[in-house]
């Protein structure tokens, strides 16, 4: 069983400390600053999600990426 990976895009602005924050606009407006969320389930093991978060400014990507992975049942761990 192969599910179609889910994608999402959340407007980000500056606050008066220059922090990042969630601005809630609408897409008229739009930002400089944007957080990508891309969720998966693998299809060699449905159990194992996977999910990568990472920030783009002006449609290039800025600092890190985070990969997280978690399981969704028990079960024994993958040997490959």
């Amino acid at each position: 069983m192969c599910r179609r990976p889910k994608t999402s895009k959340i407007s980000l602005g500056l606050n008066r400390e220059g922090q990042l924050r969630v601005m809630k606009m609408s897409r008229s407006q739009g930002t400089d600053y944007q957080m990508h969320i891309y969720a998966a389930t693998l299809p060699r093991l449905p159990r194992l999600k996977k999910r990568v978060i990472y920030l783009t400014k002006g449609g290039m990507q800025i600092g890190h990426s985070m990969i997280v992975y978690w399981y969704t049942e028990e079960g024994a761990l993958p040997t490959q």
